[in-house]
């Protein structure tokens, strides 16, 4: 999913958050894009985002990319982990 050249489809959404746990914002995402999503309990990070119409799935590799996470897609669930 998170991938260079990767192209992303997914709804879009404004978000404005400011210190929030990074697994609630996962689950955020997870309601936007009507996609089922497993985060490890090793994540650990808050985020900063203030976004406008942006693909939830984006977001999710944005997120990914700063915490040094990886997002894969098995079957229809998603999966962050360190």
């Amino acid at each position: 999913m998170c991938r260079p050249g990767a192209k992303y489809h997914g709804a879009t959404l404004d978000l404005d958050v400011k210190d929030a746990d990074v697994h609630d914002v996962m689950r955020l995402l997870a309601d936007v894009g009507n996609v089922n999503i497993v985060v490890s309990d090793n994540v650990k990070g808050r985020v900063t985002l203030r976004l406008k119409r942006v693909a939830w799935d984006l977001v999710a590799c944005t997120i990914a990319s700063v915490h040094k996470l990886t997002v894969t897609v098995h079957g229809n669930v998603v999966l962050v982990k360190k």
